[in-house]
């Protein structure tokens, strides 16, 4: 898995009030009791937002809600929440940015876990794109150049190349 963990709790908690498309389906995959969370209560109840953290990260005790997201975060992963709308991505980026700022530990622990280090930069970009939130920078690694350069075609390596300075007696 190279996506956020908490991404994915985000994003399953965004679903809970379930897409455009398919809705009676959908609301079958989703247990009773998360199809009608209310987000902004639900960060008000610390002690729930624990135990859903302890359950996906820590492996602690899960509830049926936990039970859900610990299948359905790696299929969330996959698809990064390409088929959410405004409203769930709106609601995704208010929890994660809640996480991070009220459980910090928690959500440090989550990104490491589930992304297996730092994270890479252009998945938090994408992630400050999709969500509007902004990681943490300590979360984020080095941009890893040699990629770019096999990704440039030669124009535009050599172009680069004659904007960079000239070091001159290096």
């Amino acid at each position: 898995m190279t996506r956020f963990a908490l991404l994915c709790l985000v994003v399953a908690l965004s679903i809970s009030e379930g897409y455009a498309a398919s809705l009676r389906f959908k609301r079958q995959l989703i247990p009773r009791e998360f199809q009608n969370i209310n987000i902004e209560n639900y960060l008000k109840n610390e002690r729930a937002v624990r135990f859903q953290l302890k359950c996906i990260i820590d492996d602690g005790p899960c509830d049926r809600i936990g039970k859900y997201l610990k299948v359905t975060i790696p299929e969330l992963l996959v698809n990064q929440c390409a088929n959410c709308d405004m409203a769930q991505r709106e609601r995704a980026g208010k929890l994660v940015s809640h996480i991070q700022q009220n459980f910090p530990e928690d959500w440090e622990r989550a990104v490491r876990k589930f992304q297996g280090g730092l994270v890479k930069p252009e998945d938090a970009a994408r992630l400050e794109s999709v969500l509007g939130v902004k990681l943490d920078p300590k979360l984020v690694g080095p941009m890893d150049t040699s990629l770019l350069l096999h990704l440039l075609k030669p124009v535009q390596l050599l172009r680069l190349l004659q904007l960079a300075p000239s070091c001159e007696g290096c």
